[in-house]
């Protein structure tokens, strides 16, 4: 009698303590897999060339305003100012990557850059306006 009892509070006993090992890792294995899935999301489909400099700033592209453009010798830079009253200066080809922004052409009335999260055709990218 005591026999069968036993068995049966083996067998729910075990039922509740058995844990798969590498579950944990399976688990960890989704989430990271669904964080790469959102990052591929974000991703660009026409990056620019490699000549370019890549600057990787903390204000994005939107919050920042056009408030000058210099000349000095034959270097022509764009002079913007972010939410905390800091200045920053933009180079021709220079590459925003937190936006995917490269500012292509400039001179003394705008600034021309191209969205690459917009871009539909790689070989001729839409160039934006920033007018003084």
């Amino acid at each position: 009698m005591l026999k069968p009892i036993f068995l049966i509070t083996l067998y729910f006993s075990s039922i509740f303590t058995y844990a798969d090992p590498f579950y944990k890792d399976e688990e960890q294995a989704v989430i990271s897999e669904e964080k790469v899935a959102k990052n591929a999301e974000k991703l660009p489909t026409c990056l620019p060339n490699s000549l370019v400099n890549k600057i990787n700033m903390e204000t994005t592209f939107d919050k920042l305003t056009l408030v000058g453009i210099l000349q000095i010798d034959e270097k022509i830079r764009a002079i913007f100012i972010d939410g905390k009253k800091r200045i920053i200066d933009l180079f021709p080809d220079d590459y925003l990557t937190k936006d995917n922004i490269q500012i292509k052409e400039m001179d003394f009335k705008s600034v021309r850059y191209i969205a690459w999260d917009k871009v539909t055709e790689c070989q001729a990218p839409k160039l934006f306006t920033l007018k003084f």
